[in-house]
């Protein structure tokens, strides 16, 4: 048993620097013992510290002045921090109110991950899940993160501000391996099928989405749209003109305008088309120009190419060419056409020009000449009696004349007008024979004997009358005096002259070594004439014109010319006609 020095010397060394206050009681006292600055103890009866909901993990908050709560909602086990807002409607779960930020973050989240194995992992997760039925016309509106950025204030006209809604950047140090990075990554499934990946909602004359190249800031890819929804893709190359845009489609390429499609190069470019162009049922328009690397092949299943323009050239450098082929492949007695159409819009008129083939070519000194046209007429243009020429010209002298014109003739069925040559001295050559059709004559080469406007008559053309007899026969010398060599004195020479159809006899002369008297008749193949005189068309001397009465050309008719001659001793060489045409 300890005596009581005992009992106090340990208790005076127990409590010299410290108060223990042994087996006390509870009480509902509120008043608290503090200890102030001076060691002093005394009792505070307003700061009373009471908490409530104590339990493990549980993050305390203040309540009033003296009070504290547990909250149950709100807990911290030394790794996770955990908000339980459960009951909350209208109210935020986690507020951050960071009005004084300059390079500070509201939210700032940094791990260091220095793992070599395997791992699947988010840095911040968000993951909803609805299982609440919608009651009719309920609206539900959800957003998983909601970004609002807005400038009340009226800023310096020199200040500059960027705000960028989310930076993100995504670094490697190196390559090796498989790397795929992926910036954005949406997954919109089920639902109805009006879902959105991105929403781009930019006031008009901003930019809706733009693309940097990693090598040049400056070079650039932009889509931006504006009112109507007019949208426009843009690439720009701030250092020369390559920024070229391409679309590489595993597939097919559909441009479904209402409107136009229209390819607009810069003036001196071109559109190159690579392959085959299809045109399905519409048109290709305002084309400059159409070039292929290869043979260009034009098909129109709908079996019409229609070309409205004033002007369509083909043009080559090779030799012989160009040429334009008019190819009918099908098994079968007809052909191809080459047609001339022509339309007025309104009625015909007589002296239309319904086509024409121009041969152009250039003069010794370069200079655009027209040597040729082939042109048809209108001649006639009343329903049910249309009649239509064609008309050949050739430059002659540097102008250009008619040489051969074919005339369907308006007043008359079934008859052809051909007109040939132009002018007097025109040559107009058959080879083998001129058949006339209407009549079934045949003419040789040099039958008959015409020359631009005159007849010939030979030698062998002329026959002796019958008053010197039959032994009395002309005779062609051949020596220095040549010549018919009439068979007795006084023997008439007669020859016989066909006029051609459509012509008139207008003058006849005759050629000998004498002034001989000579003169011209008009007789008929199908008649006798008792009285010759009064076919007489006029009488002369050999070796100058006789200007006879016309005779102009019949079905029947021919000319009967007379040379009187004196002597055995007359030479008599020949003789012509001359001829016109009648009217």
């Amino acid at each position: 048993m300890k005596w009581l020095g005992q009992y106090i010397q340990s208790f005076t060394a127990r409590f010299r620097n410290d108060v223990y206050l042994e087996s006390l009681s509870t009480t509902t006292e509120t008043s608290a013992l503090v200890v102030d600055s001076d060691g002093k103890i005394s009792k505070n009866v307003t700061s009373g510290v009471n908490l409530a909901n104590g339990a493990d993990n549980r993050v305390v908050t203040a309540v009033g002045t003296n009070g504290l709560n547990a909250e149950a909602n709100l807990t911290f086990n030394g790794s996770t921090l955990s908000i339980e807002a459960d009951s909350n409607t209208t109210t935020d779960a986690l507020f951050i109110d960071a009005n004084s930020l300059t390079t500070g973050s509201a939210i700032s989240v940094d791990v260091d991950d220095a793992l070599t194995t395997s791992s699947t992992k988010s840095l911040i997760e968000i993951d909803y899940d609805k299982s609440g039925v919608l009651g009719a016309s309920q609206l539900h509106i959800l957003e998983g993160i909601n970004i609002n950025l807005s400038d009340a204030a009226t800023n310096n006209a020199a200040a500059i501000q960027i705000v960028t809604g989310v930076n993100l950047t995504i670094d490697a140090a190196s390559n090796q391996g498989s790397i795929n990075h992926v910036g954005y990554s949406a997954s919109l499934t089920d639902g109805d099928p009006t879902g959105v990946g991105f929403l781009s909602n930019v006031e008009n004359g901003g930019v809706d989405f733009k693309a940097t190249s990693s090598a040049d800031t400056g070079d650039t890819f932009t889509m931006a749209t504006t009112a109507h929804g007019a949208t426009t893709l843009t690439t720009t190359d701030d250092d020369a003109e390559a920024a070229h845009f391409e679309i590489a489609a595993d597939g097919d390429i559909t441009l479904d305008a209402n409107g136009q499609i229209k390819l607009e190069p810069v003036a001196g470019n071109n559109i190159l088309l690579d392959g085959t162009v299809t045109v399905d049922g519409g048109a290709v328009g305002g084309l400059v120009s159409l070039t292929s690397s290869d043979d260009l092949a034009l098909v129109a299943t709908g079996n019409d190419v229609n070309v409205d323009t004033d002007f369509f050239r083909i043009s080559s450098a090779s030799t012989n060419h160009p040429r334009l082929y008019i190819s009918a492949t099908e098994d079968a007695t007809g052909s191809g056409m080459l047609v001339f159409e022509k339309d007025r819009g309104a009625a015909a008129a007589d002296g239309d020009r319904v086509g024409q083939i121009a041969f152009v070519g250039e003069d010794a000194s370069q200079n655009a000449e027209q040597y040729a046209t082939i042109s048809c007429f209108a001649t006639e243009t009343q329903h049910g009696d249309e009649a239509g020429s064609v008309v050949i010209n050739v430059v002659n002298d540097g102008t250009e004349r008619n040489g051969i014109t074919m005339t369907g003739d308006k007043g008359t069925a079934q008859e052809v007008d051909v007109q040939i040559a132009n002018g007097a001295g025109s040559v107009t050559t058959v080879a083998g024979t001129l058949e006339l059709t209407s009549t079934g004559a045949k003419f040789g080469a040099g039958i008959p004997n015409v020359f631009g406007s005159t007849i010939k008559v030979l030698p062998s053309d002329f026959m002796a009358n019958e008053e010197p007899g039959v032994t009395k026969t002309l005779q062609f010398v051949d020596n220095d005096a040549s010549g018919i060599k009439p068979g007795d004195n006084g023997t008439e020479l007669l020859a016989f002259v066909s006029i051609p159809e459509g012509m008139k006899a207008t003058h006849v002369d005759t050629y000998a070594d004498d002034n001989l008297d000579f003169e011209v008749y008009e007789l008929n193949i199908h008649e006798s004439v008792n009285d010759l005189s009064a076919a007489s068309k006029g009488s002369g001397n050999c070796n100058t014109t006789l200007n006879i009465t016309d005779v102009d050309a019949t079905a029947t008719n021919y000319l009967l010319i007379q040379v009187i001659t004196v002597a055995k001793a007359d030479r008599v060489w020949g003789a012509k006609v001359t001829i016109a045409a009648q009217g």
